[in-house]
Parts: C-alpha cells; structure tokens; sequence
C-alpha cells in the first residue's frame, strides 16, 4: 500500500508493476519499461517515488503520479528487491540525477 493508503502497488512477472485504487480495483498507472521480471516494488516513504526491481538487471524510479520513469540503474546480475531507507536524502539526488 501507498503512505496513505489510497493505492496499491504490485510487481508481476508480465514486465510491469502497477498502482490499483484499492476501492474500485482499477489500475491507476502501469510501469512498462522494464525488459523482465519485476520482482520487487516500493513506494518511498512519503509516496513521491515509486522504485521497481527486475530481472532485466535494472532498477528504475518512477513518478507515481505521471508514470514516467525518472532514474536507471543497472546492475550485474537480476534485482531481487526494491526498498527505499529512512536516512536517504532521494529528493536531493532525484533533482541532480534528472536531465
């Protein structure tokens, strides 16, 4: 679930991840840039971001509003889990790292 609950995030092993209004059970967003699996997705702590893991070895942040993906990182080998910290300052670098 969101922060506050008004959405719910899922991962499925159709390339995707999507936010559902938990009340109507319609899909809201569908997150559809990834090239495998997604294991894994998570809402930031205060609802702003969204980050996937996929087996394609990449992770991506989303906006969670817009859909549109905002940052890439690519890995060695399959994600298996997308987590957000407390502690991280994700505001400050999302404002750098986009273009």
């Amino acid at each position: 679930f969101s922060p506050d609950g008004s959405s719910v995030l899922t991962a499925s092993a159709d390339e995707t991840a999507k936010i559902w209004d938990p009340k109507t059970g319609e899909c809201a967003h569908t997150f559809k840039e990834h090239e495998g699996t997604v294991h894994s997705a998570a809402f930031s702590p205060d609802g702003s971001w969204v980050l996937t893991a996929s087996e394609d070895r990449t992770a991506r942040i989303w906006n969670p509003k817009t859909g549109e993906c905002t940052q890439t990182f690519t890995a060695a080998a399959s994600i298996q889990g997308a987590a957000f910290h407390e502690l991280l300052l994700f505001g400050q670098y999302c404002q750098v790292g986009e273009s």
